[in-house]
């Protein structure tokens, strides 16, 4: 019985399916503006889903066998659809911080083993790849110099919210760098990586 409950846990039933859908659809998609390709989301649908999705990752685990985190990883949730968001939306303080935690959580590393370990190196490295825009490298690095300008001027008096940019921001560049490139001969493996 206990390895059935194991093998049940692996798999999604199909409410939290179409939850996770419903979350990962309500964080906007590409437009055509003016001539323009413009990613658009609806704020406070948007920020709802966001909080869903970050409540479904804190729920998923190793003893679950991170079903969330993979299923986000298969539909290429954080190329597709959080680094455009965080581009697109990074004057608003509240959707960039939310997409910034999710970011996070996605890129951190978690115990699993046998082939879920090995797909989720894949979406690991598929995520490292979408940082590799000079735009997003750019926005991270201005957040980090925002911040301690504000800690310059605060003078010790700084925003606990501007703290946890900065450690979000760090903990995610350093999540990033631990993802090894693939080798060549591996899957996902090319000269330019």
């Amino acid at each position: 019985i206990p390895r059935r409950a194991a093998i049940q846990c692996r798999s999604m039933d199909d409410l939290a399916y179409e939850e996770l859908f419903a979350a990962t659809a309500g964080l906007g998609n590409w437009h055509e503006v003016n001539g323009k390709d413009q990613y658009l989301a609806n704020r406070d649908e948007c920020l709802s889903c966001l909080r869903d999705l970050q409540i479904a990752l804190k729920q998923d685990g190793p003893e679950t066998g991170c079903v969330v985190r993979l299923k986000l990883g298969e539909w290429k949730v954080l190329s597709s659809h959080l680094v455009p968001l965080f581009t697109s939306y990074r004057e608003d303080n509240e959707i960039s911080a939310s997409v910034l935690k999710l970011m996070v959580s996605l890129t951190t590393r978690v115990g699993l083993h046998g082939s879920e370990q090995l797909q989720h190196l894949h979406h690991l490295q598929d995520y490292k790849d979408a940082f590799a825009k000079k735009d997003v490298f750019i926005i991270l690095m201005g957040l980090l110099v925002e911040t301690m300008e504000e800690d310059e001027e605060a003078e010790g008096a700084a925003r606990p919210n501007r703290q946890e940019v900065f450690k979000a921001v760090l903990t995610l560049l350093c999540n990033l760098i631990s993802v090894p490139d693939p080798s060549p001969g591996d899957a996902g493996f090319t000269p330019l990586r």
